[in-house]
């Protein structure tokens, strides 16, 4: 877990998960030089419990802090959660069931919620599909990927110059590795909190920019950075629609709403 200055979430999402481990489970949260009350919030929330293990240094970004969490990682197995995003309640024991026949890469459904924690959105899981990533972004996403420790630090861990879509440069490399051995499971693991201070939600044009560079970095082909076109077009339509679709009549729409 990846955090700075996270103080009204942290609590929630360490909660989520944290009643959910097993004896030789942990949260490695990795803290860089918050500024608020996080590492207050995180310490209450944790109670003393040995199994959430934090370090706070200064950092380059989430990139690094991610790479730094992965090197203090001991389980064999790891998922990518942020400070202001929540893990599904039964989703630890359905993750155990769905690695019985020890994959390299477990994906999860997932939702959106938005700040009150409401659901805006639910989506199933699906494979990765190299075309279909640089045509629609991370349509998976990273807080419903469970991964082997060891096959994540084979593909390189998170690069150190993404901000933004260091999800995307890895699922890039993860869809074009053909060694891995990917399962999938119906259950919902992660719940990706859509909010104003977000940076998913604050930023958004930077994702973009971002995530262009990240596309033709990736495309070997003519018909990859055309993609990478469509693909950068729909997201700043998907940006310009955001009201839109965290509206009450669009969650209506979608059955969402009762």
């Amino acid at each position: 877990m990846p955090v700075r200055d996270a103080a009204d979430f942290i609590a929630e999402a360490v909660q989520s998960v944290l009643p959910q481990l097993g004896a030789d489970d942990e949260i490695v949260v990795q803290d860089g030089r918050s500024t608020d009350d996080t590492v207050l919030r995180l310490t209450r929330a944790a109670a003393g419990d040995p199994r959430v293990r934090l370090e706070s240094r200064e950092d380059g970004g989430q990139s690094e802090a991610l790479n730094a969490a992965l090197a203090r990682a001991i389980g064999d197995y790891v998922c990518w959660l942020n400070a202001d995003d929540l893990i599904e309640q039964g989703a630890v024991d359905a993750i155990r069931k769905n690695l019985a026949t020890r994959p390299d890469l477990l994906i999860g459904a997932h939702e959106v919620l938005d700040s009150t924690g409401r659901v805006i959105g639910r989506y199933r899981s699906r494979d990765l599909e190299r075309g279909r990533i640089f045509r629609e972004g991370c349509y998976v996403f990273s807080g419903s990927l469970v991964v082997r420790r060891d096959a994540l630090q084979r593909l390189g861990g998170f690069p150190i110059d993404s901000h933004y879509a260091m999800d995307l440069d890895l699922m890039l490399r993860m869809a074009s590795d053909s060694t891995l051995r990917i399962a999938r499971m119906p259950e919902v693991i992660g719940k990706l909190r859509w909010h104003d201070a977000s940076k998913s939600g604050s930023q958004t044009y930077a994702f973009a920019r971002e995530g262009w560079s990240v596309r033709l970095r990736h495309a070997r082909s003519l018909p990859e950075r055309l993609w990478s076109v469509w693909g950068v077009g729909v997201q700043l339509l998907a940006i310009a629609a955001t009201p839109l679709r965290h509206s009450r009549s669009w969650r209506l729409l979608r059955g969402l709403d009762r």
